[in-house]
């Protein structure tokens, strides 16, 4: 999905879009414009560019958690992205939204287990805190979203369109005052 030319673009539920086309401005009427850290590179992504980032230079981009209170959502909600994995050494932060502890996030990420899993996760839930499902990212672009649905009480994972995992998920999703980073554990390392 291309949301730049979808409907979706002037949803007023759309809380912040990052096309990563040589910047990372906000695309949605928003302005959560992402600053980047250690030079993030930009290659060809799915549409137009992508940010390129390497672990081992540490490159992300962040926004302090003052400058995007939008991004502060308790509740349903849906966390959608292109990612196209290189290596998976350990778990990698696609996407995140932490408290200022860096201690409890809501995330999408990657593991390198056996089956290279992609999980999303949401704080505040008291059962099945997090879904992963979906296997081989490493070379491949794969659209990841993560939904969580509380007035079902579902939480699901999706890879390409495929929902890979669904758990019943009681409690209820809190905010997170904390940055929201992408490539990087928010307000965490």
């Amino acid at each position: 999905i291309e949301i730049n030319s979808s409907s979706f673009l002037n949803d007023p539920t759309l809380r912040g879009y990052w096309r990563f086309e040589n910047n990372g401005n906000d695309s949605s009427s928003n302005g959560y414009n992402l600053t980047p850290v250690n030079t993030p590179i930009y290659a060809t992504g799915k549409f137009g560019s992508g940010a390129d980032l390497e672990d081992s230079s540490s490159q992300y981009f962040v926004i302090s958690d003052a400058s995007c209170p939008g991004l502060e959502i308790s509740g349903s909600q849906t966390w959608l992205c292109w990612v196209t994995q290189e290596t998976i050494t350990s778990y990698q932060v696609v996407m995140a939204k932490t408290r200022a502890d860096g201690t409890v996030v809501h995330s999408i990420i990657t593991s390198a287990d056996v089956n290279q899993f992609a999980y999303f996760s949401l704080t505040g839930l008291t059962t099945n805190t997090q879904v992963g499902g979906g296997v081989g990212f490493i070379g491949r672009k794969h659209f990841i979203a993560g939904v969580y649905d509380s007035s079902a009480n579902k939480l699901k994972i999706f890879v390409d369109g495929n929902k890979v995992g669904e758990v019943t998920a009681s409690g209820s999703a809190t905010d997170t005052n904390g940055d929201f980073a992408v490539g990087r554990n928010g307000s965490a390392s």
